[in-house]
């Protein structure tokens, strides 16, 4: 008789195979990685044992028995799983020690991978699970988020970390894809602020910030936003783009990964032109703009950059537009941030 096959009717049963969950890995990327090395079949199979819906996000509530069952450490699992303010996510979340105040910030149901990282390091990244993480910065990369095979979406419920239901292995098929300039930036903020960064970045080639888009100067203004502080500003850029008084705005595309990447796209285009001191004016100020950044540090702590970022777009966004400043004025006397 398999492991499939077996009833799990006691709580307190450890399967054959246990494994701590590595620093950085998604907590989901490890129960896939557990119930594929003892023959489970996926994460559906765990969702079956725990009595939960095979649509559910595994979530900390649900780590002391999943570290039973594969060995993992429960503090540390609880860390890589979602866990929702007041048992709401409309009231803000936390994972891998990020406070968010928004949950749309975070990517649960349409996994994304990079096969390389797969294979070199053998788990799936939790810097994946972040909504505006579409490239790998190590490998210079897209992510892939459907099956190089079969073009079906990547799910959590899969057999194996690179096994798509269909039954194709991804390493045969895999198709590389070139990233922009943007979204590896993108990529390489969210690695700086995820426990396994040293492990990426170390032995690689690292992506290097072009100095003609003005990607430098961007990321110094980043630098010391919190995980939700980047997001906020990020998609705060992206909302003002649709905005702008002298553009065409774009349609919103709607599937997970190129409507990420068009937020990429359109956040990046507004950031660089107001740091650079670039003048930018908007059509009206939408409400969903402004509480976007009204809110920052409402739900969730937010650092002094958080709070300070957020009020100086405010300031910003809520007239009628951005007025070029002083070439001569310095960093730390700008109006913006």
């Amino acid at each position: 008789m398999s492991i499939l096959q077996l009833q799990f009717d006691c709580d307190q049963y450890s399967l054959p195979i246990q494994d701590d969950i590595w620093p950085g890995e998604s907590g989901q990327g490890y129960v896939l990685r557990m119930a594929a090395s003892n023959g489970l079949g996926g994460i559906a199979r765990v969702k079956k044992m725990l009595g939960c819906s095979r649509f559910q996000t595994l979530c900390a509530q649900d780590a002391p028995q999943l570290a039973q069952w594969f060995g993992a450490s429960v503090q540390r699992l609880s860390y890589a799983l979602e866990s929702t303010q007041g048992g709401r996510r409309v009231e803000g979340l936390t994972y891998m020690g990020h406070n968010l105040g928004r949950s749309y910030f975070l990517n649960r149901s349409y996994p994304r991978v990079c096969p390389d990282c797969v294979n070199e390091f053998g788990y799936c990244r939790a810097a994946w699970d972040f909504t505006l993480c579409v490239a790998c910065a190590r490998h210079h990369r897209l992510l892939i988020d459907r099956c190089p095979a079969c073009s079906a979406p990547l799910k959590w419920t899969r057999p194996a970390l690179c096994l798509c239901d269909c039954g194709h292995p991804w390493t045969s098929l895999d198709f590389r894809s070139s990233p922009t300039d943007g979204e590896l930036f993108i990529a390489q903020l969210i690695d700086h602020r995820m426990d396994d960064q040293n492990r990426i970045s170390s032995g690689a080639s690292p992506w290097r910030f072009p100095a003609a888009f003005g990607f430098d100067l961007l990321r110094q203004f980043m630098a010391d936003l919190s995980m939700d502080g980047l997001h906020r500003a990020l998609f705060a850029f992206a909302t003002a783009a649709g905005y702008e008084s002298d553009t065409v705005p774009e349609r919103r595309l709607r599937a997970a990964m190129p409507k990420a990447q068009q937020t990429i796209s359109m956040s990046m285009a507004v950031g660089v032109k107001l740091t650079q001191q670039e003048r930018f004016f908007m059509t009206s100020s939408p409400s969903v703009l402004i509480d976007l950044l009204s809110e920052a540090g409402a739900l969730t702590p937010a650092s002094p950059a958080d709070l300070s970022i957020a009020q100086s777009l405010l300031g910003a966004f809520g007239t009628s537009g951005f007025v070029k400043s002083s070439k001569q004025s310095s960093l730390a006397q700008l109006v913006l941030f």
